[in-house]
């Protein structure tokens, strides 16, 4: 049995590498003694054992942490491994000096994208990253894209698919539409396109409002569920949104429970995801047969190969909504799709199999 530490700035549900660390620690837990050490959380996963730290603020935790990392560092000390994802929290097992706990970082790449401040820290988490690389003492890629941009600093890294599904909760069991009807007005004759995920600039949702407006047919609906975390992206969001007319065609549910999540993927036609960049696209909607439409960033092409979806070319409203309306128009194809989504899912991205392989790779 090996103590292993899973170190990240946050713990929160809603935020997608905090589910992987819940999961994964859920699951090692079973046979590890496994802590979560974190800055912030809220109790959304009260069933993994967590320490927190004094938060200084989210944004001065993540630009700053290892300013007040001491105290991090001595509990690490009681750790055979550590794992981490992002800076801070992988550079901190090296400053100011190497500690004794083995280090198992992932990497999930950074995005090239932004100007003036956010491109400066995009350049400096991008350095950080390679610092931390070098330093580690087993480095896991979240997928092939990124490991290729480690080659140069560790070409020992592995590729392993962390962004898993949990099937005992990812499945038809249980769904009632009439909750989504009850509480949103989605109606049996609707066409629902489901995005999963936080509001980030980069995600590019104003792109898939815009996709929207450019359907004629006035049934399908998009549906946003995730954490609104930005707020002024958040109201450019809704002006555009009222400005085009469709706010009965677009809806933001902000942070739902776990089963409301559940229920949309159960109801939804089609998901889409436009973002610019990801370190891996999650593939939540295959665990439910459906059919993925998302832009040709390069991570998003070991998710949506040309058996499981549609990779649109260009960030272009007119291409995604193209796209979208070939396969709503398509039942057969949209659903054959759905199955080589869920087939491979199963194979390759259940959280049962990415723990043996992290157990493997990492003890």
């Amino acid at each position: 049995m090996a103590k292993i530490a899973f170190l990240h700035h946050s713990f929160i549900a809603g935020s997608g590498i905090d589910g992987v660390i819940y999961e994964l620690a859920k699951r090692l837990g079973k046979k590890h003694d496994v802590r979560v050490l974190t800055f912030r959380t809220d109790g959304a996963y009260s069933d993994v054992p967590v320490t927190v730290f004094k938060s200084r603020g989210a944004r001065t935790d993540a630009v700053c942490g290892l300013l007040y990392a001491g105290e991090v560092r001595k509990e690490l000390e009681k750790f055979d491994v550590v794992a981490t994802q992002l800076y801070p929290a992988s550079a901190m097992p090296h400053f100011p000096c190497r500690i004794s706990t083995r280090h198992v970082m992932t990497a999930w790449g950074v995005q090239n994208i932004g100007r003036g401040v956010d491109k400066a820290y995009s350049d400096f988490l991008r350095a950080m990253e390679g610092v931390c690389a070098r330093r580690a003492d087993i480095v896991l890629a979240g997928c092939d894209a990124v490991r290729k941009s480690l080659e140069k600093v560790r070409p020992d890294a592995v590729t392993l698919y962390q962004y898993g599904i949990d099937f005992q909760t990812m499945n038809y069991d249980g769904y009632d539409p009439r909750r989504l009807e009850e509480k949103y007005g989605i109606k049996a004759e609707d066409r629902v396109l489901l995005f999963v995920g936080r509001n980030s600039p980069h995600k590019r949702i104003d792109l898939l409002v815009d996709m929207v407006d450019k359907i004629p047919d006035k049934s399908v609906r998009l549906a946003v569920v995730g954490r609104q975390d930005f707020t002024e992206n958040k109201a450019r969001l809704e002006e555009q949104v009222a400005g085009l007319g469709i706010k009965d065609r677009v809806l933001f549910t902000g942070v739902v429970s776990r089963r409301e999540v559940v229920d949309w993927y159960c109801r939804c036609d089609l998901f889409v995801n436009a973002s610019e960049w990801e370190g891996f696209l999650i593939p939540e909607a295959y665990a439910f047969r459906k059919a993925i439409v998302a832009y040709d960033a390069e991570p998003h092409r070991e998710t949506v190969q040309p058996s499981r979806g549609i990779l649109v070319r260009k960030l272009d409203a007119g291409m995604f909504a193209d796209a979208v309306v070939t396969l709503l128009l398509d039942r057969k194809y949209r659903k054959t799709m759905g199955e080589n989504g869920y087939t491979w899912v199963r194979t390759v991205l259940d959280y049962d199999r990415i723990v043996e392989n992290w157990e493997r790779i990492a003890l």
